[in-house]
């Protein structure tokens, strides 16, 4: 009486109902299973679920074989090689909204690459050629064709595609794992090249060529007013000739820097915790420059700055944050600024736990006050740490809360000398 999970029927017609017990059992089998050819970030447990299952009832029930450990332990190996099997490379083309020039044709950030639609169409042309011919049928053709004409219109209402491709993983994990890199590639562009010229980046979306709106108000005494408007949705503030910008050492520089970092999302078998740390900071500060709630955007940029400031657990946090904040900051030739960063993060860790902890309405007016300086300091920071990580931290595949505070008290000594006098 507590159905929970079907089986295929030994007699191969139909299905059988287990429990939600058995179905515990089941789940717990497939993660040993997947977790016996390391592939628990290559696999979905529900692909090992699928062979799994169907090979149980055969070789337990229609076959008869004695339940004991070498079974089930021979039970579990083909499960796992059998979903191994669906683990191939897999290159995606993700519709991206990025700018409404066509400018530059092609954008390489580590394994994401952001090209123009005609761009996208020129290198996907002999696929796209080679699957119409597969099939003999007219009727099959007819069909291909119609399903690519349907796919390549709505194509059409983004200027600009995302190509990534997914090292050895199956269909649903490499899924996910593009839309996870495309993503963070975007939200590192966020800060690259600043939260106010690119709210209206992202993936895909409604196929919409263009975002018109308009809007009825009855004002007292004047009676009806109409707004209409005509908007697009890329970014419009970029004028011909902004992709120069891209060349300038510093922010190819940054570009470089976030390519080592993207890797760990492209190849999933990478273990890379700084990169993996600072992309997670990205998202956050990503989050906040496309969300349109002021004391939303507050609690996501504080949350980017938190995430890269923290390790582990921290006493007197308000504090630890400005500090490490103004800290990764600072510059002997601007020594004068570590009080204006410290007192920003300040302000901005205040109004995050502020909104948080309920002390404040989202709607109160101190919120849009205090939220410049919660973007500014967090944009600052995370271009500033992109470069202080650098390719061999950004490279580590292993380091502990313990040595990272151990990190940011080193910085914080040296920054003391500095004040003190004892260090130029």
């Amino acid at each position: 009486m507590d159905p929970w999970l079907m089986f295929p029927h030994p007699s191969g017609n139909g299905m059988m109902m287990a429990s939600k017990e058995a179905g515990r059992r089941v789940e717990k089998l497939a993660e040993r299973a997947r977790a016996s050819l390391k592939l628990e970030r290559r696999v979905t447990l529900q692909n090992v679920k699928s062979a799994l299952k169907p090979e149980l009832v055969k070789r337990f029930v229609t076959e008869g074989r004695d339940v004991s450990v070498s079974e089930a332990d021979k039970l579990l190996s083909w499960s796992a090689k059998a979903a191994k099997r669906d683990c191939k490379d897999r290159t995606f083309y993700l519709p991206v909204r990025f700018t409404f020039t066509s400018e530059p044709e092609h954008l390489q950030l580590g394994p994401v690459a952001l090209m123009t639609r005609e761009f996208a169409g020129r290198k996907l042309a002999p696929s796209m050629r080679s699957w119409l011919r597969e099939g003999d049928p007219k009727n099959r053709r007819r069909g291909r064709r119609d399903h690519i004409q349907q796919a390549l219109e709505y194509y059409r209402n983004f200027k600009w595609v995302a190509e990534v491709t997914i090292h050895g993983c199956d269909e649903k994990t490499a899924e996910t794992a593009a839309q996870k890199a495309v993503q963070s590639a975007l939200d590192i562009l966020h800060i690259i090249l600043s939260r106010r010229h690119t709210r209206k980046m992202r993936i895909g979306g409604p196929g919409l060529a263009s975002d018109n709106q308009a809007g009825f108000v009855l004002v007292e005494g004047k009676g009806l007013t109409v707004s209409t408007s005509y908007g697009g949705f890329e970014e419009v503030g970029f004028a011909d000739g902004w992709s120069a910008e891209l060349k300038r050492e510093d922010i190819a520089e940054m570009i470089r820097l976030a390519g080592i970092a993207l890797n760990c999302r492209a190849d999933l078998t990478i273990s890379r915790p700084m990169s993996e740390r600072y992309l997670d900071a990205a998202k956050w500060f990503g989050e906040a420059v496309r969300d349109p709630s002021m004391s939303s955007q507050a609690v996501k940029y504080v949350t980017a700055i938190e995430r890269i400031v923290t390790a582990g657990k921290t006493e007197a946090i308000d504090e630890t944050v400005a500090i490490r904040t103004a800290d990764l900051l600072f510059h002997p030739e601007y020594s004068d600024l570590w009080e204006e960063h410290y007192s920003k993060a300040r302000r901005a860790y205040k109004l995050r736990s502020d909104l948080v902890h309920g002390s404040i309405s989202p709607h109160d007016e101190g919120v849009a006050i205090t939220l410049s300086d919660c973007g500014s300091i967090a944009e600052d920071l995370l271009i500033a740490t992109l470069c202080r990580f650098g390719d061999h931290a950004l490279q580590f595949e292993q380091i502990s809360n313990k040595r990272y505070a151990a990190w940011f008290e080193a910085v914080r000594s040296q920054i003391s000398s500095y004040f003190d006098g004892t260090v130029s």
